[in-house]
């Protein structure tokens, strides 16, 4: 009866474990396939490049990630909108990105295209966009603000032939507007807006930093300045100045509420019904009138 009962048992842990492998190589099965939609392979016979709209614009931002690629050449591209509408990750303090969504053939957007010199630095831009699956630009939809004889640099680095455009895409599950758990934040724009002044001095384009203002959607959200020094950033932020002359221009009455990142907390916890700080201070300014009230050998 033991026998039995032992071969029993035996047969029950097999089927569980075969059924945990199952569903191990099915969820495996599933990554992969979500994995190979999400970041395609690239045909190998093109010339493969990357469609920047955000950090991507700033070179310093981008050779962080693999510096041995192509420079960036300016663009307009049809057919997408570029939003804050990409929520970072939900640990800790996070903040909204930019990202762009399909829209209308009259809508578009500035930005740059640049050369990968090999498979290897196009991985590693898909770990650094973690947020974001990569996709396909039809040619027909990217407009060259330069043509490839400006120099000999950009001559080298222009596409020819059947070349692919790649740009990313914000993964459904981050989709999302700014808010105060995920506010825009000031050193994200210095980043953004630092690479579109860089474009424009670059290539002598007149209006190509306002234009990555005017064809941005979001910028009316929650917006606080996490700046290392707020009140003189021009000690951190390469063209500090510059840029927030630029938003001025553009949104004169909400940039001067943008608020230093303690200030915007507080005033976001009054907002939520959180009066703690304020009622702390009342109880402790009373407790210190009391004191100077009442007589010091007396008692109330």
């Amino acid at each position: 009866m033991r026998k039995l009962e032992t071969w029993f048992n035996i047969i029950l842990v097999s089927t569980g474990i075969l059924d945990l492998i199952v569903l191990t190589t099915s969820a495996a099965t599933e990554k992969g396939k979500y994995e190979a939609e999400c970041h395609p392979t690239p045909n190998s016979l093109s010339q493969v490049y990357i469609l920047g709209y955000g950090s991507l614009l700033n070179t310093a931002s981008k050779n962080t990630t693999y510096p041995n690629t192509g420079i960036n050449i300016p663009v307009n591209v049809t057919g997408f909108s570029r939003n804050f509408n990409c929520k970072g990750t939900p640990v800790g303090h996070s903040t909204t990105y930019l990202g762009v969504d399909v829209a209308n053939s009259t809508t578009s957007f500035n930005g740059v295209v640049f050369k990968l010199r090999d498979y290897q630095s196009l991985l590693e831009f898909d770990k650094r966009e973690v947020f974001y699956c990569r996709k396909l630009v039809p040619l027909e939809d990217i407009q060259f603000l330069i043509d490839k004889s400006w120099n000999a640099t950009v001559e080298q680095d222009f596409p020819v032939g059947n070349a692919q455009f790649w740009i990313y895409d914000v993964k459904p599950e981050f989709l999302g507007w700014p808010s105060e758990r995920y506010p825009i934040v000031q050193t994200y724009v210095d980043v953004f807006l630092a690479g579109c002044i860089e474009i424009e001095e670059t290539y002598n384009l007149t209006g190509y930093k306002d234009a990555c203002i005017t064809s941005t959607q979001g910028w009316e959200y929650p917006w606080v300045n996490d700046r290392l020094i707020p009140r003189r950033p021009f000690l951190h932020t390469w063209k500090a100045f510059q840029i927030d002359r630029l938003i001025q221009s553009h949104f004169p009455k909400h940039f001067d509420q943008v608020l230093i990142e303690k200030e915007a907390k507080y005033n976001f916890n009054n907002k939520n019904g959180s009066n703690k700080k304020v009622i702390g201070n009342y109880l402790q300014t009373l407790f210190l009138a009391i004191l100077l009230i009442v007589p010091v050998t007396g008692t109330i």
